[in-house]
């Protein structure tokens, strides 16, 4: 009944908006409600697989006997489990799902699990956008069944990207239970912020840490989970999304978007890569406002809990693998820093840092990161910091009335010995086949919709809502 009236609010929204102008419109908005009314309805979305992934093979069980994923060999009932929901238009074959996948496998600290519902998205927008609550739902009966079965509930971590991102938390207001984390990976935007549709919230689990790569375009830009992370403001164009630096197609479309799941699996295997810093604003951070010290950074992306931190918190990445910086991101750029004393903004302050106060500590699965941020140099690899070389203070004697010449005193020049890492080699990881198989969306008939649209007058997000998205085969909204 609830998914129902759901998908009522929506139609009654996009015809409010439409305003009866276009019966081209009109058939399309009844043509998906009719094609997605089955599901919008249903109670086990049958199609949705939980896909438990290893280094030699990938097994899938369907939503209703997702139980018998804890009985595979495979599923190591001691480690937590990641359960990772892909976004829009996306599926197994997607290059996020590969990345993020491999990277926790290379980690091996966590069973991964993959919420495989391309079925329900591959779609235009509007079709997945209003399958969202119900699907949500359904997959939050499932867990809680996993949970009954034997599925530890305080080592469980939902993350999704984009529309998943979305679904983690309608499926969090499912569960017998409050999960210790929520990850989102740049949640969806587009709908979520009309009155009445279930979205994420910081309500949603005891800590809720959200990155924001493309806000106010595919990505949400609203701030409120328990910790947001805007790498670089947040918003496109990321550094290497530029028009020139990449496609152009992909620096139009979906570069901004993928960053946040590229940050993510980057930090599940270095976990110093991402410090950033509490701040009030990006303009703030960028003017040097918010230097970081002991008590102001978190470490975004995998290790996030782990300073008991809460709010917004911002940071420098580079264009390309590896995005990490390191200590170097979590500073203004030189070249952007303007001097604190000669800024006239006033109301730019440094956002006060809270202690997350809780009686539900976080896993201790996630590995605590209060390390202190110092001048030390750095590698690609974690930052390497150089003991303190202290000499003996040298006092020289009274001089009385005689002469006394002091010889000459030299220091033998201290060179701290070149540190040099050795080279890490990650053991081969051997998923099964990951193949992207090519996405074909109908372009023209998007684009026509998308120009009876703005003929009409009709908002750009309701463009979006209504007509969809050109899709790219690696991308979601």
């Amino acid at each position: 009944m609830k998914s129902t009236l759901f998908c009522l609010c929506v139609a009654v929204l996009v015809a409010s908006a439409l305003g009866g102008k276009n019966p081209n419109l009109e058939i399309r908005l009844d043509s998906v409600l009719n094609s997605t009314g089955k599901a919008l309805t249903s109670d086990d979305f049958s199609e949705i697989q939980f896909t438990l992934y290893t280094n030699t093979r990938n097994t899938s069980y369907p939503i209703a006997e997702a139980n018998a994923l804890l009985a595979d060999p495979a599923f190591d009932a001691g480690k937590p489990t990641a359960l990772y929901m892909h976004g829009w238009s996306e599926s197994n074959d997607s290059e996020s799902v590969g990345a993020v996948s491999r990277a926790f496998l290379r980690r091996g600290s966590h069973n991964f699990v993959l919420l495989d519902w391309s079925e329900y998205v591959k779609g235009d927008y509007i079709t997945s956008f209003v399958r969202c609550t119900a699907a949500g739902e359904a997959v939050g009966a499932a867990v809680n069944r996993m949970v009954d079965a034997g599925l530890d509930r305080d080592t469980f971590w939902p993350i999704g990207h984009s529309l998943g991102g979305q679904l983690s938390g309608v499926m969090a207001k499912s569960l017998d239970f409050k999960p210790s984390r929520i990850t989102a990976l740049d949640p969806a935007g587009p709908g979520f912020n009309l009155p009445g549709i279930p979205s994420l919230t910081r309500d949603d689990a005891v800590v809720v840490d959200v990155i924001h790569t493309d806000a106010g375009v595919s990505g949400s830009s609203s701030n409120d989970a328990t910790i947001d992370f805007w790498p670089n403001g947040g918003t496109r164009p990321q550094p290497g999304c530029n028009v020139g630096e990449t496609k152009l197609a992909e620096a139009l479309l979906y570069c901004g978007h993928r960053r946040s799941w590229e940050f993510f699996a980057e930090s599940v295997n270095d976990e110093t890569a991402f410090p950033a810093v509490s701040c009030r604003s990006w303009s703030a951070f960028k003017k040097g406002l918010c230097p970081a010290n002991d008590s102001n950074v978190v470490y975004m992306g995998f290790p996030a809990p782990g300073a008991y931190l809460t709010g917004t918190f911002y940071l420098r990445t580079g264009p390309e693998e590896p995005f990490g910086l390191g200590v170097d991101g979590a500073r203004p750029d030189s070249g952007e820093n303007l001097d604190a004393t000669t800024t006239t903004d006033a109301s730019v302050t440094d956002a006060p840092t809270t202690v997350w106060a809780t009686t539900e500590a976080p896993t201790t699965e996630w590995p605590s990161t209060e390390v202190p941020i110092t001048e030390a140099p750095t590698t690609s690899n974690a930052p390497i910091t150089n003991a303190p070389t202290t000499n003996a203070p040298i006092t020289n004697a009274p001089i009385t009335n005689a002469p006394i010449t002091n010889a000459p005193i030299t220091n033998a020049p201290i060179t701290n010995a070149p540190i040099t890492n050795a080279p890490i080699t990650n053991a081969p990881i051997t998923n099964a086949p990951i193949t992207n198989a090519p996405t074909t969306n109908a372009n023209s008939v998007v684009s026509q919709c998308a120009a009876e649209a703005a003929s009409n007058g009709l908002a750009r997000w309701l463009t979006v809502i209504v007509c969809g998205s050109p899709s790219e085969s690696q991308t979601s909204a």
